[in-house]
């Protein structure tokens, strides 16, 4: 059997990421990026089936998969087929065929079972969920009875670990690296902990809070892989709803900052160049009311009026007109982003 990080490339379709594996790994992987780019580029006028071929045996049959190139070489591949033939539904059906083609060539379930885990991080969604419930079914012997068992019950103890798991998950963190962590403690059967002060999955060893992410895989099966890639769409739902908490809260925490700000708008502490910004803040809080705006214009007139800043005839009505347009300029940029 290959290393278990075959379990997260099976749920994520990519090859799993160490952290020694990311900068050499990524520079080798946008290389082929690249490479492909510039063959498209240089070959965008020729027929779309020449172009497949040609991408196919310049690129495509030399390419090295990395964590941040597969999700492209299969898309790229995809797509230029689907030009070829017109369709993308049958190119799909093409691609899968033709791997099934590959495995029914090589005679027994053994050298079909080596193939699969050679290929199955590198697999494209469709190809993956055609090929591993037919490999079960026929070389590893399984039957449905069974296999629905298995999946049922793996899911339903997915699902009442995912419900105990609490607490504010890191919003720059992608939506699929958070499941990976979870998916990696769940199948080891560790607690579930997400760390307050990262905002990711962790698990209790020795007392102290462990990261998912620096903790190695045991070895597992093809068999155990595919259950837990059955149980995707549980961690999947699960991470949306802590990450929609997280965000209501983060939301919560900038109201009460900005609604602080606002009551200190003409405090000697906030610079200038904030005040704009403090205003259009006020506003949309409250539903872009723009008595905001007039309120915060004439709260900042009247501190500059105190402080003296009006020396000649004009002043005033310039300042008037610069903080509406700064305001105004701060708006635009805030609805455009």
């Amino acid at each position: 059997m290959k290393d278990i990080r075959l379990l997260k490339e099976v749920v994520s379709g990519v090859p799993a990421i160490t952290k020694k594996d990311i900068s050499g790994t990524d520079a080798r992987g946008q290389r082929h990026i690249d490479k492909s780019e510039q063959w498209l580029a240089n070959n965008k006028n020729k027929d779309s089936m020449l172009t497949l071929r040609g991408w196919r045996s310049s690129v495509g049959d030399g390419w090295e998969y990395t964590d941040n190139n597969v999700d492209y070489k299969n898309k790229t591949e995809l797509d230029l087929l689907a030009k070829a033939i017109g369709s993308e539904d049958k190119a799909k059906t093409m691609m899968i065929e033709d791997y099934r083609n590959k495995l029914n060539a090589l005679g027994n379930s053994l050298a079909q079972e080596h193939k699969i885990q050679d290929d199955i991080k590198y697999m494209p969604e469709w190809i993956r969920e055609d090929v591993i419930p037919f490999y079960l079914k026929t070389s590893a012997g399984m039957t449905d009875r069974n296999l629905r068992n298995a999946r049922l019950t793996k899911r339903e103890q997915a699902f009442k670990t995912a419900r105990l798991t609490e607490g504010m998950l890191a919003e720059d963190v992608s939506r699929r690296i958070h499941r990976e962590d979870a998916e990696k403690l769940d199948a080891m059967g560790l607690p579930i902990h997400i760390d307050t002060k990262t905002g990711r999955f962790a698990t209790v060893q020795d007392g102290q809070l462990v990261p998912a992410f620096a903790i190695d895989m045991p070895e597992m099966s093809l068999t155990e892989e595919f259950l837990m890639h059955d149980t995707r769409d549980v961690w999947e739902n699960r991470i949306d709803e802590l990450l929609f908490k997280s965000r209501q809260r983060e939301q919560e925490t900038h109201k009460k900052l900005n609604d602080a700000l606002w009551h200190k708008l003409t405090s000697s502490s906030i610079p200038e160049e904030f005040k704009p910004g403090i205003v259009v803040d006020a506003a949309e809080n409250n539903g872009w009311d723009m008595q905001y705006v007039y309120e915060g214009v004439d709260r900042l007139m009247d501190d500059a009026f105190q402080k003296g800043m009006f020396k000649r005839p004009g002043d005033a009505a310039r300042y008037y007109r610069e903080q509406f347009n700064n305001i105004a300029n701060h708006a635009k940029r805030r609805m455009e982003s």
